[in-house]
């Protein structure tokens, strides 16, 4: 696999509040296209396909490394390396949120809770509307 794009190293506190310091790295296009398209909406409740979004977070990870005591890096690029790496589904969810924000340059949650908040009031204009106009049954 090539080398990590743009590498950094984001320090990431896990749900025993030790801090691990993980190595991020921009995706290739193609790559990054398909997590970004496909990550958040696999992840929804009832609607999701966890399959499919545990496929796109293994890729994810896959970008993702951890600095070795020589200053090299090694990916997170297996089941065994995630599991030995991060400890918990904290640590795990922060570090998919931070990766995915990483790739776009903007705070994902703030954007999906906009999104979310935007969705529900246009949800709850249009049952107004359509109940008002509706003739009672």
């Amino acid at each position: 696999m090539a080398d990590l794009i743009e590498p950094k190293d984001v320090d990431i506190i896990t749900q025993s509040g030790e801090k691990k310091t993980f190595v991020f790295s921009k995706i290739p296009y193609w790559a990054c296209r398909e997590i970004v398209a496909q990550y958040p909406l696999s992840a929804m409740p009832k609607i999701g396909d966890y399959s499919l979004n545990e496929a796109m977070a293994k890729k994810l990870f896959s970008f993702v490394g951890i600095r070795l005591p020589t200053g090299d890096i090694v990916r997170l690029n297996t089941d065994a390396m995630v599991h030995n790496h991060v400890p918990d589904i904290l640590t795990g969810g922060r570090v998919e949120l931070g990766m995915i924000e990483y790739q776009v340059g903007f705070s994902v949650t703030e954007r999906l809770s906009t999104f979310l908040s935007d969705s529900v009031r246009n949800l709850t204009t249009s049952i107004s509307k359509t109940s008002t106009q509706s003739p009672d049954v």
